[in-house]
């Protein structure tokens, strides 16, 4: 691997999905859309022109940085193929991004030092993906993994985790929001103090930058034959008719 890698980010796990191309500690281009079940039709199309943009060979890829859940089934399956296709033709590592933890990073930036970051994708059936980070210093520190949670867990594992670590504050983030704020106990003190931003989503652009800080920690890239998306759930889907790779040279 080079000293300055150049790497692609896809994300597909949401509503939201997009590229971005990352080199010399740079994001060199990044093009989102947010167009639910267009994956299949726009993913190539975006990934394409991120790389037209930047003025990037894709024969020189050295590695690809993808989303790999949790989120939606379809659009994991989507951006796993075009992944996987991608590093079978140019040879480029394959590194798996945590969905959670690219949603933290994409907002990482707008919150301040000493907030618990809690990540929640909204999920069927009324439940929520959730995750929290510590916000240190201008990087995120874990503080609980990804799990599958009925909102009024998911609210109170949050303010558990917030009186535990005594964060100065408290950031719900991302689709399951407003099911998570409105499980929230009490007379409206803990939702008055939780900041909450619903219109949130992982980026392309924060799936590069970590995909990059992998690679420079020194972490391995998972082997493409065998890698597989991580639902946190049970999967149920309908096979797609053909590759979503096709088009793409």
């Amino acid at each position: 691997m080079p000293a300055s890698p150049l790497l692609l980010g896809i994300t597909t796990a949401t509503a939201s999905f997009g590229a971005a191309v990352w080199q010399d500690e740079t994001l060199q281009s990044e093009l989102r859309l947010h167009r639910p079940r267009r994956h299949g039709a726009r993913l190539v199309a975006l990934v394409r022109d991120a790389m037209t943009h930047a003025e990037a060979d894709r024969s020189a890829l050295d590695a690809v940085a993808l989303t790999v859940g949790p989120g939606s089934y379809t659009g994991l399956r989507i951006g796993a193929s075009t992944a996987k296709g991608l590093c079978r033709t140019t040879g480029a590592a394959l590194v798996p991004v945590p969905t959670l933890a690219a949603l933290a990073e994409a907002a990482r930036p707008f919150a301040p030092p000493g907030t618990l970051l809690g990540v929640v994708l909204a999920s069927r059936r009324g439940e929520v993906y959730a995750a929290a980070f510590r916000c240190e210093d201008g990087a995120l520190a874990s503080a609980a993994s990804p799990e599958a949670l009925g909102s009024g867990e998911a609210a109170r594992r949050f303010r558990d985790l917030q009186a535990e670590q005594g964060a100065e504050s408290l950031w719900l983030v991302g689709s399951g929001v407003a099911r998570v704020g409105d499980a929230l106990e009490g007379d409206g003190t803990e939702r008055r103090a939780a900041q909450l931003v619903e219109n949130a989503w992982p980026t392309a652009g924060a799936v590069a930058r970590l995909g990059a800080a992998r690679l420079a920690a020194g972490i391995a890239p998972v082997d493409v034959a065998t890698f597989e998306p991580r639902y946190l759930k049970s999967v149920h889907t309908t096979p797609r008719p053909q590759s979503v790779f096709e088009g793409l040279s």
